[in-house]
């Protein structure tokens, strides 16, 4: 994350955000065009700071969506692509995120009229539990953030984590 927080841009060159904000498709695009590092040889550290010139590991060959705006992906399409793909980008509705310990966040189901269809923020799903009926995630916020070290439990269909998901063909 840290490396795309500093480095971070599309393959035409535009700037793919910040601490403040960015473009999940632009950080994509870098991967692509760009390869990132280990998170071990660029490691989060929240900050905006100047880009560093590390050994580049993993690369993508491309991304896509799974599903449509209009026709977001069921939970069985999503755990499908995780299997292909491995991890996944999806964006959720974070509200009160910030005081996250434990368990399983259920607060904002998708048919809740508070939230509509609304999306503000981007976190990579990482697998599932089906026993907890809930999408593992990770969060960018660090390894502080919440009890499991910066991951945490969704519930699956809150936070309308379905709406937007984003599977990466990987290069080595």
């Amino acid at each position: 994350e840290e490396e795309l927080v500093n480095c971070g841009k599309n393959c035409a060159g535009t700037d793919a955000g910040s601490c403040s904000g960015g473009w999940s498709d632009m950080a994509l695009d870098h991967i692509k065009c760009y390869r990132v590092a280990r998170e071990a040889a660029y490691p989060y550290t929240a900050t905006n700071a100047a880009c560093r010139s590390v050994a580049k590991s993993y690369g993508a060959y491309g991304w896509a969506q799974i599903g449509t705006n209009a026709a977001p992906p069921s939970n069985d399409m999503v755990k499908a692509a995780l299997a292909t793909y491995g991890a996944l980008v999806t964006y959720v509705y974070v509200k009160n995120w910030g005081s996250y310990g434990t368990g399983v966040m259920d607060a904002y189901p998708d048919n809740d009229p508070a939230i509509g269809s609304w999306v503000n923020h981007a976190v990579t799903i990482v697998g599932y539990c089906d026993d907890r009926q809930a999408w593992i995630i990770k969060n960018s916020w660090g390894t502080t953030w919440g009890s499991y070290g910066g991951y945490a439990y969704i519930k699956y269909n809150h936070y309308n984590i379905n709406k937007r998901v984003y599977a990466v063909c990987p290069r080595p």
